[in-house]
C-alpha cells in the first residue's frame, strides 16, 4: 500500500464523521469523536484501542437499543482478547472492531434515541 493511502483514508473517515459530531449530542459526540480518532488512525488499533471504553459506556448507558446492545458489547468482549493471536492469524479482531464501532456510531443503526422510548409512550398515555 503506498504511504499516502492510510493518512487520507483517516482524512476521509474524520470529513465523513464530522456532519454527525456536530449534529450530535454533547456526550455521544465525545463518545464518537474517540471511535472516529481510534478508527481513522491505523497504528492505533492495538492497545490504544482503550480509548474507546468511554463509547462502550456510552453503548451501555442506552446509547443503542437492547437486545443490539448486549449482543455488541459481548461480541466486543469475547473478540477482542484475540489480538494475541494476531501475529500468527495476520488478522486484527481489534481493527474489526474498531472499525465496526465507528460504521454503527456513524450510520446510527441501533440507536437508542431513535424513536420513542417506553418512558415516553408511558407518559404521553395517561388515565383520564
Amino acid at each position: 500500500m503506498p504511504d499516502w493511502l492510510s493518512p487520507l483514508v483517516g482524512v476521509v473517515m474524520v470529513l465523513i464523521a464530522l456532519p454527525r459530531l456536530i449534529r450530535a449530542p454533547l456526550r455521544e459526540a465525545a463518545a464518537g469523536a474517540l471511535v472516529v480518532g481510534v478508527a481513522s488512525s491505523p497504528h492505533a488499533w492495538g492497545y490504544e484501542a482503550a480509548l474507546l471504553l468511554p463509547f462502550v459506556w456510552w453503548t451501555l448507558a442506552g446509547g443503542l437499543v437492547e437486545p443490539w446492545r448486549t449482543r455488541l458489547v459481548v461480541a466486543a468482549y469475547v473478540l477482542v482478547p484475540f489480538w494475541m493471536i494476531s501475529s500468527v492469524t495476520q488478522v486484527s479482531v481489534v481493527a474489526f472492531v474498531v472499525l465496526a464501532a465507528y460504521a454503527i456510531w456513524l450510520a446510527g443503526w441501533l440507536r437508542g434515541d431513535s424513536g420513542p422510548d417506553a418512558r415516553t409512550v408511558k407518559l404521553a398515555i395517561r388515565p383520564a
